[in-house]
């Protein structure tokens, strides 16, 4: 294996740790979500099951799970006037509440990234 590679795992690995540290930290419930932890541990566990079975998530699709969870569990949270008017699940939202609770980052997929080098297992 040449170095520009042995670099590359090495750099992700220590990325992936940075992540699961900050993640680790800040575990509970906050923001609107503090006093809703049911709600709160249904979109977790749901995310990272989703994740875990191979379903690609991006923030549309984060977006839509956290509003159905929500609204299953805690619909008057919708109601809750906010400074810039009604709360409502916005990408941006979702893309934070990962982030924040979760340690993940968005990463654009490339066509480069999705097809596999022929001597993978060398």
């Amino acid at each position: 294996m040449t170095w520009p590679f042995v670099l590359r795992r090495k750099y992700g690995e220590a990325i992936k740790l940075q992540s699961a540290r900050s993640a680790a930290q800040d575990k509970g419930p906050r923001g609107i979500l503090k006093d809703h932890p049911v709600a709160f541990q249904m979109i977790v566990d749901t995310l990272k099951c989703m994740r875990d079975s191979g379903q690609p998530l991006d923030s549309t699709i984060t977006q839509t799970v956290i509003q159905g969870i929500i609204s299953a569990v805690a619909p008057e949270l919708f109601e809750r006037c906010t400074k810039s008017g009604f709360f409502s699940v916005s990408k941006r939202f979702a893309r934070k509440f990962v982030h924040r609770h979760m340690g993940w980052t968005w990463r654009r997929s490339t066509t480069a990234a999705s097809k596999l080098p022929a001597d993978w297992e060398s």
